[in-house]
């Protein structure tokens, strides 16, 4: 089984953070969000400092831009007006220089409109020899058609300013020939222009030609004055790259993006839009108002559905290099990605909301797993559940074929929760499936998905290993699966197994006779689990419309089910955050929750939310409006078994419910049970402190008090009770306090 790759990068083909419909339209794919953000918070300066650096002539663009960018937008920033309005704010305009070494090599510009100065201004400003030839005697080419020509000299004077580069005037090159002498060319020479009989074989992405060392580009090429512009400062870029190592091919990591990766957004209208008082240019203030109504594409689709990305602030790839640091970092820092990791439900939600398959699940769930095999995974985190699921799989485990048969047609594994929490849907589901189908086998047992959360994969297999078996001793049956985890658990552990969904089944054969009705209007919740299996989800609405129910859809629903808090143990590592995801999924609709797990169904009636599972109407069985006590619920699974053995297979030795009796009672109030439960404390590690103490062992007594304190260190876990004892002595003990830590008492 393969559960991850180490070199793999899990959130490769993540689209969060690439550029917005506004960038990916603007021939520069300026990063219009930043220059926003700047504006918004009063910083021009900084603005136009990013401004100038991408179109290099800032003065001119922001009068002359097609602004394309606005078309693109959702909602419609004036963002050719804040570009002229950060022009006019700046209080220094004067570009940056730095002091860098002369390169070597020359380089020829032929023509000295907006393409060629650009690109020459890109390479001279880094020293590289730079000699532009200008047929006519005034540079700027067909810019004297779109502004004044005062204002685009003025301009080029001061961006040129202190860049060493020669201009040759009036002189017009007919053949590259005369330019022999150059390491490298770019012809620009404006719309009609000769192109030296290159323009066939060109490359629109790195501007290569044919011929070595020459690159075309510009009004040349077909575009407008934005896109020679835009292609005057690849040309350099490319240009660089040639100098450096002789590559035409470009730099590919530099070239424009013109495909937006990210999903479509409809327009919010944040605002109305800002119009200037002088209706020319825009006021600090104003422009500051326009820029806040930004709605700063991006895609977010999982971190604003996820409540553990939400609690960290992280998006994917943070999670991802989180997550791969805590696998080799000790100390502190790997504490704290240890407890990231342990702190994701692994419900996959993250994955059903993207675009590109991106899987939180699948790389946290790889990372739980190398943690467990390097001994840095916390046990505190998954020991209650192993321990529960151990208790599964041995004294509560039962697989069986069907009466008085040896093969099986179908297979029953109503799974742990069920059995622990509502036995008497595991009674009624047998009954009725053997009505049915005779040929039905049953198999009380947990799919193993607790060693899959606590990264113990050799652990899980084990437990694969046995319902495989069993299986096949059964003659290979079809199984019919109550819960949506085991579902999905050996959907992907053990494919070889046919599988269907108990709701699939009643819905195929009929409702039982004994079913109640569903009156009123549902919400229906589907557990994330469910996700990908939209027969099952498909079966629980047609039940649920048989016996009457009027039924909602949820936001978040199908294939895009949410989570109830539940998976991946993090109700160990990070109870807070366990408490987010339920109070999220129970807040989607006031009405009350038609549930098809056990797991939500209990979580939603302890958080006060309504909600009943649909197999108490299918059943008839009165509905269970609390969760069930740790111990109640082991308790519930032994006696299922063996009430379900006793009564079917009468061929073998009758069994009875352990004997829980004794040498004293134990008192344990309601709001103490619930401490308990809440600290995954178990009536049974109670009992093993008290027995212990009534031996002798660490039992302190207050006399205040007249009650006794002892604790007990139970596998990796140090058990604290306070207990009270009749005037009879032990026969009768009142439990006052209860809690655990990961301490060893020496």
């Amino acid at each position: 089984m393969v559960f991850g790759d180490d070199n793999k990068r899990y959130t490769a083909a993540c689209v969060q953070g690439g550029h917005p419909p506004c960038a990916c339209v603007c021939p520069f794919n300026f990063d219009v969000k930043s220059f926003l953000l700047k504006i918004k918070a009063g910083k021009f300066d900084a603005a136009y400092r990013d401004y100038a650096n991408k179109v290099i002539f800032p003065a001119i663009v922001s009068e002359i831009c097609d602004a394309r960018c606005g078309g693109s937008c959702p909602e419609q920033i004036a963002l050719k007006a804040l570009e002229r309005a950060t022009v006019r704010h700046t209080a220094d305009r004067s570009p940056l220089r730095f002091n860098l070494p002369p390169r070597k090599g020359g380089i020829a510009i032929v023509g000295g409109g907006l393409s060629g100065l650009a690109c020459a201004h890109k390479l001279a400003v880094k020293k590289y020899p730079v000699t532009l030839f200008e047929r006519t005697g005034q540079i700027g080419g067909s810019l004297k058609t779109a502004m004044a020509e005062e204002k685009y000299l003025a301009e080029f004077a001061l961006q040129f300013e202190g860049i060493i580069h020669t201009r040759v005037m009036d002189r017009e090159i007919w053949s590259l020939d005369e330019l022999a002498a150059f390491t490298a060319v770019y012809i620009a020479t404006g719309e009609n222009g000769n192109h030296f009989g290159l323009k066939d074989g060109w490359n629109p992405q790195s501007l290569s030609t044919v011929r070595e060392g020459v690159f075309l580009g510009g009004r040349l090429t077909g575009g407008n004055h934005m896109d020679a512009l835009a292609q005057g400062i690849m040309a350099a870029i490319s240009i660089e790259r040639y100098m450096r190592i002789q590559d035409m091919q470009g730099q590919p990591e530099s070239f424009y993006i013109h495909d937006c990766a990210l999903p479509p957004f409809e327009r919010k209208e944040n605002a109305r839009p800002v119009e200037p008082a002088d209706g020319l240019v825009y006021l600090k203030e104003e422009a500051a108002q326009e820029a806040e109504r930004c709605a700063l594409c991006d895609c977010t689709r999982c971190f604003d559905t996820c409540p553990f990305m939400q609690e960290l602030s992280y998006l994917p790839r943070r999670v991802e290099a989180e997550a791969m640091g805590a696998r080799h970092t000790d100390g502190l820092m790997g504490r704290i990605g240890t407890r990231m990791i342990a702190s994701c439900t692994l419900c996959g939600h993250c994955e059903a909301v993207c675009d590109f398959d991106v899987s939180l699940e699948q790389l946290l769930r790889f990372g739980k797993i190398v943690l467990h095999e390097q001994g840095a995974f916390a046990p505190p985190y998954h020991d209650f559940y192993l321990r529960d699921m151990d208790f599964m799989m041995g004294d509560a485990y039962l697989a069986e074929a069907p009466p008085k048969k040896k093969n099986a047609g179908y297979l029953l594994f109503p799974g742990c929760q069920i059995a622990a929490s509502s036995p008497q849907y595991v009674e009624q589901a047998y009954a009725y499936m053997l009505e049915r189908h005779p040929d039905t086998a049953l198999m009380l047992a947990c799919c193993g998905v607790p060693a899959l959360y606590a990264g113990q994969a050799e652990r899980m297999s084990k437990v694969h290993d046995t319902i495989r078996t069993e299986w096949e001793r059964m003659g290979k049956p079809t199984l019919v699966a109550a819960c949506a985890t085991c579902m999905k658990t050996f959907a992907e552990f053990l494919p070889e197994i046919p599988m269907m969904s108990l709701f699939e089944y009643i819905s195929v054969n009929g409702l039982p006779s004994g079913h109640t009705a569903l009156e009123g209007r549902w919400a229906v919740f589907d557990p994330c689990s469910s996700r990908k299996f939209p027969g099952m989800q498909e079966a629980v609405r047609i039940l649920a419309e048989k016996l009457g129910a009027e039924l909602e859809e949820l936001p978040e629903s199908g294939p895009r089910a949410s989570c109830c808090g539940m998976g991946g143990h993090i109700y160990a590592a990070n109870p807070e955050l366990s408490h987010k995801f339920l109070q999220r999924a129970a807040n989607q609709s006031p009405l009350p929750y038609l549930a098809y797990c056990a797991n939500c169904r209990n979580l939603f009636n302890g958080a006060g939310k309504s909600a009943v599972h649909i197999l108490d109407a299918v059943f008839g069985v009165k509905p269970m409006f609390r969760r069930p006590h740790i111990s109640e619920g082991r308790r519930n699974r032994l006696a299922v078994k063996i009430l379900l053995r006793n009564k079917y297979w009468e061929e073998m030795e009758r069994h009875e419910m352990p004997d829980q009796r004794r040498e004293y009672t134990l008192n344990i109030s309601e709001e103490l049970y619930k401490k308990m439960d809440a600290q995954l404390i178990s009536e049974e590690d109670v009992y093993a402190v008290v027995e212990n103490a009534m031996k002798g062992q660490s039992a302190v007594h207050n006399e205040e008090t007249d009650s006794y304190f002892a604790h007990l260190l139970v596998g990796i876990i140090t058990y604290w009770v306070e207990f009270r004892t009749s005037e009879e002595g032990f026969r009768v003990v009142e439990l006052l306090n209860a809690y655990c830590h990961r301490v060893i008492i020496s």
